[in-house]
């Protein structure tokens, strides 16, 4: 374990294998459901994580966003050469390292929640601390899986003659997503139960040593009405939660197909043509196209 520890200070990876074995890699839901100690935990190393403050360490919260957006600043000193062209981070857009690029960037943000995990499993009183450091053993970051229905029938924006379409299984984003506040277990009530605000719902955007100023032009051509207080998703909607939801299950199908040619299609036999969006991408789209749309559709602005 000290050899994982002193690889996560010098900022490097090395994944989990060594001191916590292989594990299942769950849908978000699964993981609350099947682990309710594991998701506990995992919230609560999220909620700490970004309560702290913008620190030089290559492992802080800051840090590891900045990786792949903002804040602009370098990551441990690596080249600006290396970052995307838009000048902010690392994210290999069009090129062919585009998808295992997010492997690596995964594993360092799943190491980093681990051995947060631990720490606080550490803080629970001694009856129940066996319990969580288990708990944080089969801890594997967890997926959204877009294409898993969360409820049955859906209306959303469509062609028919009313503007609307309507399908049997709603694919709205996961509730975990969506709640203002959550009821976790914590050490601070020794284990009892503690309404907590959702780090999933949002971002704070902390008061001193946040993003600065002249980088928010990056986000889009509307982030001078962005909120500088906290992530929003779909900021200008009066209904924020419904345009989400009703722009995944519009997208949904569409991806369905597009996911199925790049399966299929002969068009898709050399790595270039479905790695990433260049000039020769077939009509169809790529996996860089694939990823473009899931993450536009839970928020396009801001």
């Amino acid at each position: 374990m000290e050899a994982l520890n002193q690889a996560h200070r010098d900022g490097v990876v090395k994944g989990l294998k060594d001191v916590a074995g292989v594990a299942d890699r769950l849908d978000v839901d699964e993981l609350l459901v099947k682990h309710p100690e594991t998701f506990n935990l995992f919230c609560l190393a999220l909620s700490e994580l970004m309560s702290e403050p913008e620190s030089k360490d290559t492992m802080g919260y800051f840090q590891l966003a900045g990786i792949h957006g903002l804040p602009k600043a370098l990551w441990d000193g690596v080249d600006a050469n290396s970052k995307h062209s838009g000048g902010y981070g690392y994210c290999a857009h069009s090129r062919p390292t585009f998808p295992p690029w997010h492997r690596p960037y995964l594993a360092m943000v799943e190491q980093t929640l681990f051995l947060k995990m631990r720490d606080i499993a550490e803080t629970f009183p001694e009856a129940s601390k066996s319990a969580y450091r288990e708990a944080a053993q089969q801890f594997r970051l967890p997926y959204w899986d877009y294409y898993r229905p969360r409820g049955e029938h859906t209306v959303f924006p469509g062609v028919f003659g009313n503007g609307k379409t309507s399908f049997k299984y709603d694919f709205s984003v996961p509730q975990i997503f969506t709640v203002d506040q959550i009821v976790l277990r914590t050490p601070e009530k020794g284990n009892e139960l503690e309404l907590r605000n959702n780090p999933f719902r949002l971002f704070d955007f902390p008061s001193v040593g946040s993003i600065p100023e002249r980088e928010w032009s990056i986000v889009g051509q509307d982030s001078a009405n962005f909120s500088r207080q906290q992530t929003q998703r779909y900021p200008f909607s009066p209904d924020p939660l419904k345009s989400m939801n009703d722009a995944i299950n519009k997208n949904r199908e569409s991806g369905v197909a597009q996911i199925l040619n790049m399966v299929s299609d002969l068009a898709y036999k050399d790595y270039d043509a479905f790695a990433h969006d260049t000039a020769a991408t077939p009509s169809s789209g790529s996996l860089e196209g694939s990823k473009s749309t899931l993450r536009g559709s839970p928020s396009p602005s801001g």
